[in-house]
């Protein structure tokens, strides 16, 4: 609520009402990648995985982004950004070699470790779609929509997350 407020008190009413005209939908819609997507599947990976692993697995969104903007000729792959994507894949994959040894912690490890890069690619292509509106509209804005999209995301999944094996972690509903 708190957002929205300062994004019209920042643009003004008719102005903010433009923007929600011409890409609002395109915004909110993004909300439901980077404000709903990614943090059930970080939520739902730290319920089956350990911490220490799941953090290792999240810091690879830099070279997943990068490779994404690679791939989608938006930059060049110049002989550093590859190695460093490289680098930053195997980092990640040296350090989650002794996962197995959380087996009996985490019996369903790997079901988390797949959560985890679930989140870590919702985060990438959001952070990639995003970028346009934030060089267009300023930030503020920008967040503004997104987590009012994303918000009704939540809201529509709430009342199946504890069927759908999420627990109670969305507390407000229960």
């Amino acid at each position: 609520i708190f957002l929205t407020i300062a994004a019209f008190i920042q643009v003004g009413r008719k102005r903010m009402m433009e923007i929600i005209k011409a890409d609002g939908l395109r915004l909110a819609s993004l909300g439901l990648l980077g404000a709903t997507a990614v943090p059930l599947f970080f939520h739902r990976s730290l319920m089956l995985t350990s911490s220490m692993i799941a953090g290792a697995i999240f810091s690879i969104n830099p070279a997943v982004i990068a490779l994404i903007f690679i791939i989608s000729r938006v930059d060049k792959p110049t002989l550093p950004r590859v190695i460093g994507i490289i680098l930053g894949i195997a980092g990640v994959f040296v350090s989650n070699i002794g996962a197995q040894a959380h087996e009996p912690e985490f019996p369903r490890y790997f079901a988390g470790n797949m959560f985890m890069i679930g989140a870590v690619l919702a985060w990438s292509f959001y952070f990639f779609l995003v970028r346009n509106y934030l060089k267009k509209y300023s930030g503020l804005v920008v967040s503004c929509i997104v987590v009012m999209g994303g918000t009704v995301g939540l809201l529509l999944f709430a009342p199946f997350s504890e069927s759908l094996g999420w627990g109670k972690s969305l507390a407000f509903f229960g």
